[in-house]
Formats: structure tokens, sequence, C-alpha cells
């Protein structure tokens, strides 16, 4: 066909795809129009944390992802320091979901935890918008309130340009896109087998009987280094004095400081840059600007990001811990602990 009569046939077919859907899709997923900025956090959130923390009173309270999941034995840390010990690890998590754990957990408990160590890797700490959209959008919405303004603020619109704050608003296209996602991914996922009949709850059983957690490879928590994972490098992401204002480090701090809450941040080990040689000047310059902050905020600091009594064979992919190495890192945490707890 010739391209100076197929374009403009696109170009209209494009034009009322959004004229049509910019009149159903509001309605159809009861989205106002202009549509807010930003995500729409579900006010059920998880309560779990709290709850536990009232109910077991620990002493010392760990927060991370898979690295602190496959990497750290509460058990035996709690053994090591001979003191009750809450584990809270979130695969996939980043600082959003941290700071939504110190903020709707740990700061309306009625217990307050004697330690609460953050677990984290190279600039994840002033990362905030790494990890909260697509399929880990739900990480954050399992902790958020329905308002919450400061992450609003911090991991979703100060990362979007002014064509996507224009998208968002004005083209519902653009704006339904999770929940036109979320339809899709229903109907593939209960269609057939409905025909079959087997309901949801069948379905999501037979899901769950063969991809279930206990029969997960520990390997597929972390495939390939990921776009998201390659953010964690940039120039930008280096640049410390540039990124913490717009961070929710600052946040996680503050709350810690209302509430009493004593802090400890650990930089845990990878194979992406296992020794001090290997790390780029600017991740060194970072973690000097890092340390620096956090000493004049009174919160503690512990790297083990070079610690050459980690080995590699201690590792089954750049980040994670076999078992063998996780006792290891666990003896070593629990030292670095040690004289940070009080008597």
């Amino acid at each position: 066909m010739d391209a100076k009569r197929t374009f403009p046939l696109y170009a209209w077919m494009t034009a009322g795809l959004l004229l049509i859907t910019s009149f159903t899709l509001p309605g159809h997923f009861d989205i106002p129009y202009p549509a807010p900025v930003g995500p729409e956090f579900d006010a059920a959130q998880k309560i779990g944390p709290q709850q536990y923390l009232e109910l077991h009173k620990p002493a010392l309270v760990l927060i991370g992802d898979s690295q602190l999941y496959l990497g750290v034995d509460p058990e035996q840390l709690s053994r090591n320091l001979g003191v009750e010990t809450y584990q809270i690890a979130v695969p996939g998590s980043g600082s959003a979901v941290w700071y939504l754990l110190m903020k709707n957990s740990l700061a309306e408990s009625m217990h307050v935890p004697e330690l609460v160590v953050i677990t984290f890797r190279d600039t994840l700490l002033t990362l905030p918008g790494y990890r909260v959209t697509g399929r880990y959008f739900d990480l954050v919405d399992d902790y958020a309130r329905k308002t919450e303004p400061v992450l609003l603020e911090r991991a979703y619109l100060n990362q979007l340009n002014g064509l996507e704050t224009a998208a968002e608003r004005y083209v519902p296209l653009f704006s339904a896109r999770r929940e036109i996602r979320e339809g899709l991914d229903r109907d593939v996922r209960y269609g057939l087998p409905r025909l079959a009949g087997c309901d949801e709850a069948c379905v999501d059983d037979g899901i769950e009987a063969v991809f279930g957690r206990e029969r997960l490879d520990p390997a597929a928590l972390s495939s390939a280094v990921d776009a998201a994972q390659q953010s964690m490098f940039t120039p930008e992401a280096f640049d410390f004095d540039g990124q913490v204002e717009r961070s929710l480090l600052p946040e996680i701090i503050r709350i810690a400081d209302e509430r009493g809450i004593r802090l400890v941040f650990v930089r845990l080990k990878t194979l992406i840059y296992p020794t001090l040689a290997t790390e780029p000047p600017a991740m060194r310059m970072y973690m000097r600007a890092l340390e620096a902050y956090l000493a004049a905020r009174g919160a503690e600091f512990l790297d083990f990001s070079h610690d050459e009594r980690l080995i590699s064979a201690y590792f089954f992919d750049e980040m994670h811990f076999t078992t063998g190495g996780a006792q290891a890192f666990t003896d070593l945490l629990a030292q670095g602990l040690q004289p940070i707890l009080r008597p």
C-alpha cells in the first residue's frame, strides 16, 4: 500500500480510538476525568507487621527485600544476640515499601523496638521510584494507606515528565493502563479454566500447588539484572546530594526520631562490585556522602559490601546468599550489631 495513503488512515484510526476510549474508559473503570496524577492506593492495608510487633514485642526488627529474606536467619540472629528478632523481608521491594513499613507499622505500633535494621544495596536508599510501578505496585499498595502524599510526590510524581503527566490526566487509555492490564490478566488466567468447570478458587489452588513458595527455586527471585536494577548505577543515582532530599530517606529518619527508634542501615554485599577495586569511583563518593549524612543524624551504618569473609561461593547469583552464605552472614551481622545494642 502507498505510505502516503496509509499513514493518514492510521492517524485517523488512532485519533478515533483515543476519542472513543476517552468517553468509555472513565465510566467503565470508574476513573474521574481528568484523572488524578499518580496511583490510587487501596485503603485495605496489611496489618500483620503491627500485630506481630505488639504481640511479640521484638527488640530487633529487620527490614529489607529478598537479600534479607535469603541472607539472614532471624532465629540464628536471635540466638547470637540473645534478643527477640522480627524480620520483615518483602522480596522485590525498595525504599518506598520500607518507608511505608516505618510509617504505617512501626510508628503506629504500641511497642517500640530497641533497634530497627534496614538492609540495602548500593544506591537504593535514595531511589524512591525504584520498583513502585507495574507488577511491583501491589507490594507498595499492600502497606499504603488511602492517602500517602509524601510517597505520591517522591516515588511517583517526581518521576514523571510533562508529557507523562498530561497523558496521565487527559488520556484514559494511558491512565487506565493498570486496570486494563489486570482485566486482561484475569481473562487469561481464569477464562479457559472456567469453561472446564474450574472457578477462580480452583485456578488459584492449582497455581499455588505448581508454583507455590515451597516449590520455588530461590534463583527465580533474581533473574538477570533488569532495567530497574540498571537505574541504580546511573550518574544521576550516584549524585547523593542531588537525590537525598527528593528521596524517602529523610522521612524514614524523621519517623524514627519521632518514635524514639534507633536506626541501623546495613549495606549488603553483592557480586556486582564485590571489592573496593571493582567499585566505580562515583559509588565510593556516594557511599562516603551517605555515611556522613547518616552519622550527622544519629543513625548507625554497617558496610559489608567488600567484606572478604563473604566469598563468592556463598552466592548462588549476583545478589543472594546460599544457605551456607546466609549462616555466615548472619554471624557477621550479629557481630556488627552486638556493640550497638544496649547492654
